[in-house]
This record gives structure tokens, C-alpha cells and sequence, in this order.
């Protein structure tokens, strides 16, 4: 019996994980909290003194969920400093990971499945090379 694991760049995961789950809001209700705490604490805001920033990044994530969704939504205030753009951006997702949030779309296959420690596996496939790595892992166990 072989075992092999299957695993992806991380930078590659990253910005697909951002494509899919960011720009195109493809989980909006899943993830409107998550982005709401992200808003707030990674765009730098500074020209705006007295607002409620919680409620301002909702409002923003909600209006940027109705466009996905194709909803005629009123743009929220123009004096809301999270409507450009209504969700977060790439930079913002990246300052976040490096301070230590983790999704499961983006958590390294190191910390998911203890690869270097209980597991051993005969293969490790990458998803960039998955057809070349999966035809010569079966030319090598026959």
C-alpha cells in the first residue's frame, strides 16, 4: 500500500483562495464576519474621526454581496472609507495571514495533516504538476 500526498504552492493557494472566496464573494454569508474584522483591522483609515468602523465595513461587505448577487443595492454613504473596494484586497488578506489568520483554504499542508511527523508518505504530488507527478508515481509502483 502506497500513500501520497497531494500538495499546492502556497503563494498559488493564496491567491486563488483570494480570486474565488474574495473577488467573487463566492460564500458571502460565511464569510461577511470574517472580512468585516479584516476591514477593520487592515485598511489603514485615518482621515475619518468619529464613525463606527464595525458598522461601516458591514455595510460595505453587504454592498459588495448584493452586487455579486445581482441585487440593485443603494450604495451605501459615500463617506463609508470601505467601499473602495467593498471587501478586502489582496495586500489586506496577506497582512492578515502573516499576523496569524488561517482559513482552511489557505493553512499549509504541514500544519493540516502532519506530513513531516506521523504520516509517511512514498509520494508527494504538487497540483501545479499533478498529471506528470500521478503518471510517474504509477510507472514507479507498476
Amino acid at each position: 500500500e502506497k500513500r501520497f500526498l497531494v500538495v499546492r504552492d502556497p503563494l498559488a493557494r493564496l491567491l486563488s483562495y483570494y480570486r474565488n472566496k474574495v473577488e467573487l464573494l463566492s460564500h458571502p454569508r460565511t464569510y461577511s464576519n470574517i472580512y468585516v474584522d479584516i476591514l477593520m483591522h487592515y485598511r489603514p483609515i485615518r482621515w475619518f474621526l468619529n464613525f463606527d468602523k464595525r458598522v461601516s465595513a458591514f455595510r460595505a461587505i453587504s454592498y459588495g454581496e448584493s452586487m455579486t448577487e445581482g441585487k440593485n443595492q443603494r450604495k451605501p454613504g459615500e463617506d463609508n472609507p470601505y467601499l473602495d473596494p467593498p471587501y478586502p484586497t489582496f495586500r489586506e488578506i496577506v497582512s492578515a495571514v502573516i499576523s496569524g489568520w488561517r482559513d482552511n483554504h489557505i493553512v499549509p499542508a504541514t500544519q493540516r495533516c502532519g506530513p513531516c511527523g506521523s504520516t509517511q508518505y512514498d509520494f508527494l504530488l504538487k497540483a501545479e504538476t499533478f498529471d506528470c507527478d500521478l503518471k510517474n508515481m504509477f510507472n514507479l509502483t507498476g
